[in-house]
């Protein structure tokens, strides 16, 4: 495979969308990794398209490909655990010796439809109870729903930097032109036409129109038992798109893959913020989902029968929790989603080389990333494509995660021969019990404004439940200092029985207003309320030493003291919550 295209010859570029509507429109951790795998086996459709054209002879740059899992498994027909993180985004680019755009398009338009109605036609017995006609939108939804794009640019001059800045401009040229869904709802046999989608509001849900008879249609599938453990949750009416991300899996690809349904689960929200706090109390979900199921909902009923969303808690788990919340105090209810993502890729493609970086960011994707993420941190990676990278954490890991998945792409193994490589994260805290479309967006917010504030940094945001909202930006040079603070915030110090309170900072806080631009007024008032947390005096002073080392590294070369001084307090109690994984 040659570093560099020929540059005499045919170029492509492949994009398919829509991409965050699609991914987002979920309702559990399952459904991002579903809609987020869906869309890498598209991509992987089209690279396979491309490499086994006849007579075309074909080099694929971008993103690099060699040892991709999921391009394994299409050749191969099987998979292993290890092939479902999705790993490729959402567009290639190939070197071509002729134009093979029209058969790329094809191959995914075919595949997606195979999967459609694949997935159809295992949810038919269950679905056709009660509505003859509970498809009628189905094909038409699915035909309509992908934009598919494929460009072509011909053999012509010029260097293989200028001929790749052309393929990118003429696939601009081509992204300008609004993808119009050629969709509309077909009426049932009374006229009427369907409700809309609770998780993608613009196609009506399968089933019954009529509003009091699609309600109870739906009750009874809330009901249904589901496919290869995959269920319906009250409440949810979805229409074909939505069905077919809530079954990918069960229903699809464990076939292809020759694996096991339960090869493939992901914890649910609630788990996720307790998974430490599991750890500590000897309660592992693994073992649950062996001998029958899991629901992180168990840990915050009041009884084993009571709130629980699909079925009661065992009574032997149950008498468990009851005993791990006596011993180690109450369940963890706030996680934490980690975006990351690459800075300014395009300037160090066009000055290195599609391949060159293409080859390092797939390396980050597939043996560095899951490691960090899932291993090291105990979270959940749903999406890993490059430098762009998806998780959810337990809020007492998150700064560490993130602290390491950026170390690691910056290593010299990965992009540390291109010394101007930064990556930018958003963190976004939120309760279990929050929208995910919502909470996501608060991730991405967060990931935008550690851009904005000069790149090269992390941006914490805390949605609690109550409403309230924070949001502290710090320099990667810093997280480490503040993950050190999360830890202080755990566990006692020495001479104390609980850990150190952080009320010291909502009275620093209230004090602010008084103390405005003066940088030494803060300082004393600082050490004064640092003074008064009780401990023996060597580890008190430890930690006000800690702290002020912090304070000083955060505040430096700023001039904007009230602002700071502000910013500082914010990340200081951030560190405590992170700690507490809960609302006080």
């Amino acid at each position: 495979m040659s570093d560099q295209p020929n540059v005499n010859g045919g170029l492509i570029k492949f994009q398919i969308g829509p991409v965050q509507s699609f991914i987002e429109a979920a309702k559990t951790i399952r459904d991002l990794w579903s809609g987020s795998y869906l869309l890498s086996w598209l991509v992987a459709t089209a690279i396979r398209t491309v490499q086994s054209a006849e007579g075309v002879n074909a080099t694929i740059l971008s993103p690099h490909i060699e040892k991709n899992p999921i391009l394994k498994l299409l050749e191969m027909g099987k998979g292993s655990d290890q092939v479902l993180t999705p790993c490729l985004p959402n567009h290639f680019e190939a070197a071509v010796d002729r134009d093979v755009s029209a058969a790329v398009i094809r191959s995914v338009e075919s595949e997606w439809k195979t999967i459609g109605s694949t997935i159809k036609a295992a949810l038919q017995s269950e679905f056709r109870q009660d509505s003859d006609d509970w498809d009628r939108d189905w094909d038409s939804q699915v035909n309509s729903y992908l934009e598919l794009r494929c460009v072509y640019l011909p053999p012509g001059a010029g260097d293989s930097g200028d001929r790749i800045k052309r393929l990118h401009e003429l696939m601009a040229a081509v992204r300008n032109i609004r993808h119009v869904p050629d969709y509309a709802p077909r009426p049932d046999s009374q006229g009427q036409v369907g409700m809309k989608c609770t998780l993608l509001g613009t196609f009506e849900q399968v089933g019954p129109a009529q509003m009091q008879t699609s309600r109870d249609y739906w009750q009874k599938r809330a009901n249904w038992e589901g496919k290869g453990g995959t269920r319906l949750r009250t409440g949810e009416r979805l229409c074909a798109i939505s069905l077919i991300k809530r079954f990918f899996w069960p229903a699809y690809l464990a076939a292809k893959a020759r694996l096991d349904v339960s090869e493939r689960r992901y914890a649910d929200s609630a788990t996720v913020a307790a998974r430490e706090w599991l750890r500590e109390a000897n309660i592992d979900p693994d073992d649950s989902w062996k001998n029958g199921s899991w629901s992180g909902q168990w840990l915050h009923a009041s009884t084993p029968t009571k709130d629980a969303v699909d079925e009661p808690c065992p009574d032997n788990l149950a008498r468990a929790i009851r005993l791990a919340k006596r011993e180690h105090g109450p369940v963890p209810t706030y996680y934490a989603i980690l975006m990351l993502d690459g800075d300014r890729l395009g300037a160090l493609i066009g000055e290195h080389g599609t391949q060159s970086i293409s080859e390092q960011l797939t390396k980050f994707a597939l043996e560095k990333a899951p490691v960090v993420v899932e291993q090291d941190h105990h979270g959940e990676l749903i999406y890993a494509g490059g430098d762009d990278v998806l998780a959810m954490v337990p809020l007492v890991n998150a700064f560490a995660c993130a602290r390491q998945l950026n170390e690691e792409f910056r290593s010299a193994e990965i992009m540390g021969g291109f010394p101007t490589a930064t990556t930018s994260a958003g963190l976004a805290v939120v309760h279990h019990k929050e929208d995910l479309r919502f909470a996501l967006q608060q991730a991405r917010d967060a990931e935008r404004e550690a851009k904005n504030a000069g790149r090269d940094r992390l941006c914490l945001r805390i949605i609690r439940r109550s409403g309230e909202a924070t949001s502290v930006s710090v320099p990667w040079s810093l997280v480490e200092q503040s993950q050190k603070l999360v830890m202080d915030f755990v566990k006692p110090l020495e001479g104390a029985t609980v850990p150190p309170s952080d009320r010291w900072t909502y009275r620093l806080r209230s004090m602010l207003p008084t103390i405005g631009h003066s940088a030494a007024m803060f300082d004393a008032e600082l050490g004064r309320q640092l003074g008064r947390i009780e401990s023996n005096k060597i580890h008190r002073e430890a930690f006000k030493q800690r702290i002020i080392d912090l304070k000083r590294s955060f505040v430096a070369n700023s001039t904007e003291w009230e602002a700071i001084h502000l910013e500082f307090v914010t990340l200081c109690q951030s560190a405590s919550f992170l700690a507490r994984g809960r609302d006080q």
